[in-house]
């Protein structure tokens, strides 16, 4: 992300995205400043799939195939939403 001052409504985004990370992941998960796969230990494989089913529940969107890797930290997430 860029160093923009956030929106209203981007502030809302990063909340709730940090919401189901701290629900799938754990609270610990949602205080780091950018949790991603590679700071986050209990974010595995099985995780991912839990955090983007979460993810699609809670925004009521899909994401494509080829994008489900890349959606690995928070940074990635909140930017992947923005073009939902």
């Amino acid at each position: 992300m860029e160093d923009t001052p956030m929106s209203i409504s981007d502030t809302m985004v990063v909340a709730r995205v940090r919401a189901v990370l701290g629900e799938v992941l754990g609270p610990s998960a949602a205080q780091l400043d950018n949790p991603s796969r590679d700071t986050v230990p209990e974010w595995d494989s099985l995780a991912q799939v839990e955090v983007l089913f979460a993810l699609e529940e809670e925004f009521s969107v899909r994401f494509p195939a080829d994008k489900l890797n890349t959606l690995s930290s928070l940074e990635t997430i909140v930017e992947a939403l923005e073009y939902e």
